[in-house]
């Protein structure tokens, strides 16, 4: 059941939640149409009673299960205890989104009367509709349109101010053609808003040939001026829109970022994993050469992605790591994506160094140019990792299995600790940590240390400095 409600609820990958969301918006206003039925009108209709009461039991069962997944409460319990499993719940209780959920339910329990007096606050329900990953995504779609408007901004000013100029001139005109024959314009103000009002080519209200002609070229102008800038928006629009597809817009202002360069199957699947993330979702920009991949969730860029000039449109400097995958076209080698790779991760670490690099090497050889010399964070070989692993598995016959079940992120089957947060007066040592470990039916399989140097099952004689990352099996 967790398994189900969880891919309903949280999935942004699952048809499913697609649709679950798609329910849940319409529900959202169509009940937001009834609070202000019943606001503005004091309608005391029967059927819109019921449909409150049915939303109210819908968003209460929702807002409950969404309180139930959002940790896991018994093995928390285990791990933790009873204080760290409540106050994970209470943080999921406090989050703004939580808090508006249960501020649109309060108001319509019978039984907290004071709460009734704030009827209206149910309207919060509509902030949910921002909630769901595709309107997010549109939403910030439809801001990066709005920044391409910068392109047009004077072209704008000089129609409004043509446009603005013509009808106070003209306006001017028709209220010195009429004022002295025709009371509906015994003042400037009454000529203007004449012009505001004017519908037809030709208008009754003026009772001169010069009022009438005025009217024409009032009309005549706005028509041009909406024909222009109803065109200008569209033509617009339709060009960012082009870009989008094509991956080439501008410069993206995104901060603490997710830069993956190079689409492949192993870039999709992490994207896929990254967007699982139900406690914080990154944003992640997409930089390939290949043309429109259709990921949904990124935001993709065309091109060359070991040019500097790429990754500046990708913000570098604000993000919070790059990842460069074995990108490959139909007509290179694998030396040539070796070669790109480095020098994507070159070019990173010699403009921002502070960004955590990762790199998918083919050759060996080209890693150790990576490590040695340009200083890359992390590498990834992938010759190395499938070898190992045939050889593992030549040796110990089915242990492929339990490195996958090792590498799977959803069973959430490694778990990490700052050294800190464990040592006390009690836990010192390798030997102590493991200890602790058995009692909580863990497995402690090594640490990281402060020279970023992996260590796999230490002395048990070690002590700890405080500044290692101590790894787990959960």
């Amino acid at each position: 059941m967790r398994k189900f409600l969880s891919d309903l609820f949280e999935n942004n990958n699952s048809k499913r939640k697609i649709f679950f969301d798609i329910f849940i918006n319409i529900l959202i206003l169509i009940s937001v149409y009834t609070i202000i039925q019943e606001y503005i009108y004091e309608n005391e209709n029967e059927l819109f009673i019921i449909a409150n009461d049915v939303f109210f039991y819908i968003f209460v069962l929702e807002y409950f299960i969404r309180l139930w997944l959002c940790t896991t409460f018994i093995k928390d319990y285990k791990d933790e205890g009873l204080s760290y499993a409540i106050i994970n719940k209470i943080k999921w209780i406090l989050k703004p989104n939580s808090i508006i959920d249960l501020l649109a339910i309060l108001p319509d329990i019978r039984y907290l009367r004071l709460f009734r007096i704030f009827r209206l606050i149910r309207i919060l329900r509509i902030v949910r509709l921002f909630r769901s990953v595709h309107v997010q995504s549109a939403v910030e779609r439809g801001f990066l349109i709005l920044r391409s408007f910068r392109e047009t901004t004077m072209l704008f000013f000089l129609l409004f101010f043509f446009v603005f100029s013509a009808l106070i001139i003209i306006s001017l005109f028709i209220y010195a053609s009429e004022t002295k024959i025709n009371k509906e314009f015994s003042t400037f103000l009454d000529s203007i808003l004449y012009s505001f009002q004017l519908v037809d080519i030709v208008d009754d209200l003026p009772k001169t040939g010069w009022g009438k002609l005025g009217s024409s070229l009032l009309l005549l102008v706005n028509m041009v001026f909406f024909g222009i800038f109803i065109s200008l928006i569209t033509t617009n629009v339709e060009e960012v829109l082009d870009r989008m597809k094509k991956g080439k817009l501008g410069k993206v202002n995104y901060k603490n970022h997710i830069i993956l360069c190079g689409f492949t199957k192993s870039t999709e699947a992490v994207i896929k994993e990254l967007l699982c993330n139900k406690k914080k979702k990154p944003k992640i920009i997409l930089i390939s050469r290949k043309q429109n991949p259709d990921i949904t969730g990124v935001i993709y860029m065309n091109g060359d992605f070991s040019k500097m000039e790429t990754l500046k449109k990708a913000n570098i400097s604000q993000a919070a790591m790059v990842v460069v995958f074995t990108e490959k076209l139909d007509d290179e080698t694998y030396e040539v994506v070796d070669m790109r790779t480095m020098l994507t991760i070159f070019n990173v670490e010699k403009e921002v160094p502070e960004v955590h690099t990762v790199a998918e090497i083919i050759e060996t050889e080209n890693g150790d140019i990576i490590r040695e010399k340009i200083k890359g964070d992390e590498l990834i070989f992938k010759e190395t990792l499938d070898g190992n692993l045939i050889a593992s598995c030549v040796k110990h016959p089915y242990i492929s299995s339990m490195i996958y079940d090792l590498l799977d992120t959803k069973g959430n089957s490694i778990k990490e600790y700052k050294a800190i947060e464990l040592l006390n007066a009690k836990i010192k040592t390798v030997k102590d940590i493991k200890m602790y470990a058995i009692e909580n039916n863990i497995t402690f399989l090594g640490f990281i240390d402060e020279y970023k140097k992996s260590n796999i099952n230490p002395d048990n004689n070690l002590i700890f400095s405080g500044n290692e990352r101590l790894i787990f099996i959960c």
